[in-house]
């Protein structure tokens, strides 16, 4: 885009060597400089990609720059020039990258939009901003200080100057006037003085300030335990706290192996790499080795020691709350609600792509322990229909601890509804997800936040639907397993040949029986290896008023099986059942 200015500034010479007429050497040097910038600039770009790819992997592999374009370069350059996907990626928290704009001309005095043709080389940074869906290009204090906004804007401030300094007195005056009361106006409104504003807008100046908590002293009393002549493993924040001792690291050398390794996984530095290690990586490593055991296990701050067998001798619950609106969106967009958390939610339209992924990430860490994970979720109409699958992942997606189908009738539309999902780790994982998956488009989709707290007892939820079970006699429709009077009686479902630890167990069917004119409706039965361990009639007395209703009973294994089925059978032939989804709970004894 330089080559591009240069051009452009000197359009005339171009002209002028087009249509064969004389030019000043000098122009014609600045031509042949902008057009030579060009070439070079596009062939440079295409050997950095080769030679990027050719180490690792390939431009934009799996990048969270532009998930709604795709996830390689091939699909994001397909994506620019589909239009309807250009406007939802503009639509993305249009809001926040508009004051992100707004912010960089503010100290300027929107100067630059003077210098015209200067701002051509603002072109790339600001197309990406309109383009990304990763928050942080678009926080205030980040990567435009650099080469890739700065320089330009303050040229094109620069000149913007000197042609207001070219105009008569009066009307330079005005104009500056103008500017100078426009530019006053936005900082009154965008300082983060003002209180309206804080924690609406993205980035470190828009943060409540630091406050002392509880965590400061866990990190505190982790240090107290470790012995001044130990050897130790330290994350970066911590080290500053105890760095006048001789055996300590934030890199491990080959030959060290440390009595104890200390970690905070609520700070970002757990993630940060030192040379070629990433100590969340290692203390991962370390704890899952079997040769360390937890010393201390407190609201996220973490000491392990070798050796050691015991039980944690400092532990404290940990608990923790993500913003819907900074996930990672794949279909869908953020705007502002006054009704929620944070002033922001992520939200899907009815005229979004369907059956894809809402939203994904944040890539967390979670100590070992027991959980309940709090989705709070809006609709703005009421539908019966299946909405989203909300799990708990980790491994990208190939460990699933924990997952609730969700479906319309059990929201009011308007209000917000807390939907939970228990899970267990029985070790650390560094790379947790709460995602909300396959999303449907019946009705639009509000997203606030996803609490997580730890808790004592060991829960669990796992929920089964369409998409888990064979539908031998019915049909589905809006996500709902359904099954007429002229459907066969013999097996309406089965499946979904689950794997469970041994335990006791309570299964749960989430059904609606309508045009009943007999007593019994269905049997419901779970069976292991096709023979029938527990069962239940279901009878037309449970519903009454015909609408949907918890039909659960409990069972349990004496071992782990990979092949248990939910079923239901035997239907009576005048009436209309439904099934939305069968949820899975571990029973505390």
């Amino acid at each position: 885009f330089i080559g591009i200015y240069i051009v452009i500034r000197n359009y005339e010479g171009v002209i002028a060597i087009i249509r064969g007429q004389k030019v000043d050497s000098e122009v014609r040097a600045d031509v042949f400089l902008g057009f030579s910038t060009v070439v070079f600039s596009l062939i440079m770009g295409f050997v950095a990609m080769k030679t990027i790819s050719s180490f690792g992997p390939p431009p934009l592999k799996e990048s969270h720059l532009f998930p709604i374009f795709g996830s390689n370069l091939q699909e994001i350059s397909r994506g620019f020039l589909d239009p309807r996907r250009v406007y939802h990626a503009i639509r993305f928290d249009f809001f926040g990258k508009i004051t992100y704009i707004l912010l960089l001309f503010v100290p300027l005095l929107f100067l630059p939009l003077l210098g015209l043709y200067e701002l051509i080389m603002c072109i790339p940074w600001i197309s990406l901003i309109m383009l990304t869906q990763y928050s942080y290009l678009y926080q205030y204090g980040s990567f435009h200080a650099g080469g890739f906004f700065g320089p330009f804007v303050i040229l094109a401030a620069l000149v913007g100057a000197k042609k207001l300094l070219e105009l008569n007195y009066s009307k330079a005056t005005r104009l500056l006037h103008t500017l100078f009361v426009f530019g006053l106006i936005i900082s009154l409104i965008l300082t983060p003085l003002n209180p309206f504003i804080q924690r609406i807008l993205p980035g470190i100046a828009y943060m409540d300030y630091p406050k002392p908590s509880p965590h400061y002293r866990y990190i505190e009393e982790a240090l107290k335990l470790i012995p001044k002549d130990a050897t130790v493993y330290v994350q970066s924040n911590v080290f500053p706290h105890i760095c006048d001792r001789l055996n300590v690291y934030v890199w491990l050398p080959p030959d060290v192996e440390p009595e104890y390794a200390l970690a905070d996984i609520r700070h970002r530095d757990f993630y940060l790499r030192v040379i070629n290690q990433r100590f969340s990586k290692v203390f991962e490593d370390m704890l899952k080795s079997g040769e360390y055991g937890l010393v201390v296990c407190a609201d996220g701050v973490m000491l392990i020691k070798k050796g050691y067998k015991g039980e944690p001798i400092l532990t404290a619950p940990y608990s923790v709350v993500y913003d819907g609106a900074g996930f990672p969106i794949v279909s869908g967009g953020v705007i502002y609600d006054t009704t929620s958390k944070y002033g922001r939610v992520a939200v899907h339209h009815t005229i979004d792509p369907k059956e894809v992924p809402f939203w994904f990430g944040p890539y967390v860490a979670l100590p070992p322990g027991n959980y309940i994970a709090t989705f709070r979720i809006k609709i703005d109409q009421f539908t019966s229909a299946y909405l989203l699958t909300l799990d708990i992942a980790s491994d990208k997606g190939r460990v699933i601890l924990g997952r609730r189908y969700l479906y319309g009738f059990e929201i009011e539309p308007g209000k917000w509804t807390n939907i939970t999902v228990a899970f267990s780790m029985d070790e650390l994982w560094t790379d947790v997800e709460f995602r909300g998956m396959r999303v449907s488009n019946f009705t639009n989709i509000y997203f606030d936040y996803v609490e997580i707290r730890q808790i004592e007892e060991p829960l669990w939820t796992y929920t089964y639907n369409f998409y888990d079970l064979d539908v031998e006699n019915g049909w589905v429709k809006d996500g709902i397993l359904r099954h007429e009077i002229w459907d066969s009686p013999v097996v309406f479902w089965r499946g979904p040949n689950a794997t469970l630890s041994p335990g006791r167990y309570r299964v749960s069917f989430l059904m609606k029986v309508s045009s009943v004119s007999g007593e019994r409706v269905i049997r419901l039965e779970v069976a292991v290896g096709g023979e029938v361990v527990e069962s239940r009639e279901v009878y037309a007395s449970e519903f009454a008023d015909r609408d949907w209703r918890w039909i659960s009973m409990d069972f349990e294994l004496d071992r782990q099986v990979d092949d248990v089925e939910f079923r239901g059978v035997d239907v009576c032939g005048n009436c209309t059942v439904e099934l939305a989804y069968i949820l899975v709970e571990r029973v505390v004894k």
